[in-house]
């Protein structure tokens, strides 16, 4: 009999497991909560929860474009179908994906729209269970190998600010955000500054009346789209951020 693989997630990791274990003449199933392939760079306007009353998985935004060249987001010997240029957009991304499951007949493994909601091991064996979310039918699978595939960063983790209980604005994490129309004319401050936090900068600035940047240290950041030079003075761990927001226009 065939070696039962489960695979949690049909995104770029997923795809790729699916892809090989089936080349292997292993039975592979995917079990994905999505109703599409794609994993994280399906972009859907909903924050929150789903339909479902399942946390939103993604955290895509509308004007994403990688921050790294093509070449090290794309599978081997499966080359893009946009030459041009070195950074693509999410949807550039998504069709990429769309494209390999086709390629490798991959949509049949997947069970779209499930939830996994358990997962457990004994005697050499793995059982998934898992919610069909349209039909709400829980379900227990066996497997001899399991994929876990569904990523690292969905679920947002906000640092504590003394003080931001009395802050009468509005405030959210990067996992909620999605466009910048809706910051037009505001006065917007951006706490950290990884990649998501400066391209964010990049983007609500362009409708914002006023972009704040909180950083702790002077902080250069380069992709293929724009360069944005921060110098800010280091911020010690124990200062109030109410106290040490510098103030940056763009």
């Amino acid at each position: 009999m065939a070696v039962r693989v489960a695979v949690v997630g049909a995104g770029p990791a997923g795809l790729c497991a699916a892809r090989h274990t089936q080349a292997a003449g292993m039975s592979c199933t995917v079990f994905e909560l999505s109703d599409d392939v794609g994993g994280t760079w399906q972009y859907t306007d909903c924050v929150g929860t789903d339909a479902y009353g399942i946390p939103i998985h993604t955290s895509m935004y509308r004007d994403l474009r990688t921050n790294v060249p093509k070449d090290v987001v794309m599978f081997p010997g499966i080359p893009h179908k946009n030459t041009e240029d070195s950074y693509l957009s999410s949807e550039e991304i998504l069709e990429y994906l769309s494209n390999y499951a086709d390629m490798f007949d991959l949509r049949p493994l997947c069970k779209f729209n499930h939830y996994v909601k358990r997962i457990s091991r004994k005697d050499g064996e793995w059982f998934v269970t898992a919610i069909d979310l349209p039909n709400n039918q829980e379900r227990t699978f066996k497997f001899d190998a399991l994929f876990i595939c569904n990523g690292l960063n969905n679920k947002p983790i906000t640092a504590y600010i003394k003080g931001a209980e009395n802050f009468a604005g509005s405030s959210m994490h990067s996992h909620d955000y999605r466009k910048p129309e809706p910051f037009a004319g505001q006065q917007v401050l951006i706490v950290g500054g990884g990649a998501s936090a400066l391209d964010l900068t990049n983007h609500i600035s362009k409708f914002a009346a006023k972009v704040s940047a909180k950083l702790k240290d002077s902080y250069t950041y380069i992709t293929g789209h724009y360069i944005r030079s921060f110098s800010l003075p280091i911020i010690r761990q124990n200062d109030s951020i109410l106290s040490t927001i510098v103030s940056y226009n763009y």
